[in-house]
């Protein structure tokens, strides 16, 4: 269950996480004062809000109701609050970001010092570390990973204790994903959680008082509900025309906001999750025919795989999409274990097989803008 940016950052402040001053509305009525300039923000459950132009400034009251009226005018079952709140002086952004490596099945922490829309230019400088399950972010962990950001001395400490903090919540809530994109570091040194993504397993979601009633709030679609009873996770998006699949929340997040950055627009989202360790091809093939049905383009396929089997992907996505029609495209990256066999599999079939991330995300988009 993926979690509001508001909701995130609410758990984020129960761990002394710092972020930004501000509250959340769903009506004009409950607008109030702030210091100014604040950011008018749509609390949506995918990426790419800046290219949507759901994210807006404000430098007085009048434009808060503006801005509001606008937003709030275009809402959707996935879209019913924004978060009003400060807007940063910022003096650079860093990016963090703990996960379950689904192929090692443990935790990880990625980190960069180019955050923000920036991580997206500069994927060759985001570094990767496994974090043992039995021993966490050790003291000797935490200072290589500080170390690839090249901090100021009195800011080294600061920052391990906010990775300390984020691991502590990604363990408490047994999350899938604790992201902070950017951390912001002000003009005043201090770090800021600018925005949150937390994504926790539906499985513990029940169990957790303080999730437990938030999730008894979402409203999902037909479509994300049938994924999520398969054990997949999905979002709908209204008015994107690319699906994308992914083996991973983090590549997922990654992907949609890159493809969002380049102009395309995201129509689905969907996690594999636990189906890509499947040996059998049951719940993969129900979710290809339920990502069939949806009003898509483009569908992007991309998965890095080091345990589970490139080729019983590959079989799973021919025998599903092979009578697809002709006005939607197929896009396929398959990286990691069988990947030759997987490729021989969709030789000379109608889909796009690309070797490279990047090259598979910007096909993508232009087959998404072409008419």
């Amino acid at each position: 269950m993926k979690l509001y940016e508001y909701e995130g950052k609410k758990i984020f402040e129960n761990y002394h996480i710092d972020t930004p001053e501000g509250y959340v509305v769903e009506n004009i009525s409950e607008i109030k004062d702030i210091a100014f300039p604040v950011l008018v923000k749509a609390q949506v459950l995918f990426g790419g809000r800046g290219q949507k132009e759901l994210i807006k400034q404000a430098n007085d009251k009048k434009e808060i109701v503006k801005i509001s009226e606008e937003l709030l005018g275009k809402r959707d079952t996935q879209f019913t609050r924004l978060l009003i709140e400060n807007k940063l002086n910022i003096k650079k952004e860093y990016y963090l970001s703990i996960f379950l490596d689904r192929e090692t099945k443990k935790p990880a922490i990625m980190v960069s010092e180019h955050g923000g829309v920036d991580i997206e230019k500069n994927q060759k400088e985001i570094y990767y570390f496994e974090i043992d399950p039995f021993i966490g972010l050790t003291p000797f962990l935490l200072r290589n990973i500080s170390s690839k950001l090249r901090l100021e001395s009195n800011l080294i400490k600061i920052f391990i204790d906010i990775s300390r903090k984020a691991f502590q919540i990604f363990t408490d809530y047994q999350a899938e994903l604790v992201e902070i994109n950017p951390l912001v570091l002000d003009t005043s040194n201090h770090f800021i959680a600018a925005d949150a993504k937390i994504i926790i397993d539906d499985s513990i979601a029940f169990i957790l008082e303080d999730i437990k009633n938030i999730s008894k709030k979402r409203d999902y679609s037909n479509f994300e509900f049938k994924v999520n009873q398969l054990g997949a996770i999905a979002s709908e998006i209204t008015g994107g025309n690319i699906g994308v699949i992914t083996s991973g929340a983090g590549l997922l997040m990654a992907t949609v906001d890159i493809i969002e950055h380049s102009g395309g627009k995201v129509g689905a989202g969907i996690d594999v999750a636990e189906i890509a360790f499947d040996k059998d091809t049951h719940r993969l093939k129900m979710l290809f025919d339920y990502v069939k049905k949806l009003n898509l383009k483009v569908i992007l396929i991309s998965f890095f795989l080091q345990i589970g089997r490139c080729d019983i992907f590959a079989q799973s996505i021919y025998d599903s999409f092979s009578d697809i029609e002709e006005e939607k495209s197929i896009i396929i990256r398959l990286k990691g274990n069988f990947q030759e066999e997987a490729k021989n599999i969709l030789r000379n079939t109608k889909f796009t097989i690309s070797e490279s991330f990047q090259e598979a995300v910007g096909i993508a988009v232009k087959k998404s803008l072409e008419r």
